[in-house]
C-alpha cells in the first residue's frame, strides 16, 4: 500500500509543482498567448517557493538545535574511542580482505 502512494506522489508531484511555480508566470493558462518573459521575471517567479523551502528547513535546524540529546554513558563512550580501525571488527573476514586488497586487471 505504501509504494502505491508512493509512486503515485511520484506521478504527481512534478505537475503540482509545476503548477504552484508557475502559477504567478501566466505561462500555465495559455502558453500561446505569453509572451516569453524575461529571465529576471522568470526568476523572481522561482523564489517564492526556494524561499518558502529555505525557511522550512532553517526552523527544522533551529528545531534540532535547540533539542536535548541523550547523554552517553561515560563507559559506552570510552569503549568506543577505544577500538581502532585495525581492531578485528569486520576485517576477520578474509572474503572482506581479498575484496579490498586486491584490484581489477
Amino acid at each position: 500500500m505504501t509504494q502505491a502512494f508512493k509512486s503515485l506522489g511520484t506521478a504527481i508531484a512534478p505537475v503540482l509543482r509545476g503548477m504552484l511555480i508557475l502559477a504567478g508566470s501566466g505561462a500555465g493558462s495559455d502558453p500561446v498567448a505569453a509572451t516569453a518573459p524575461s529571465p529576471l521575471a522568470q526568476a523572481a517567479v522561482v523564489q517564492g517557493p526556494y524561499l518558502a523551502l529555505a525557511g522550512a528547513l532553517l526552523v527544522l535546524a533551529v528545531v534540532f538545535a535547540l533539542g536535548k540529546l541523550p547523554a552517553i554513558p561515560e563507559a559506552v563512550a570510552v569503549e568506543r574511542v577505544s577500538q581502532s580501525i585495525f581492531s578485528p571488527g569486520a576485517w576477520q573476514w578474509a572474503w572482506l580482505q581479498s575484496s579490498c586488497i586486491s584490484a581489477p586487471k
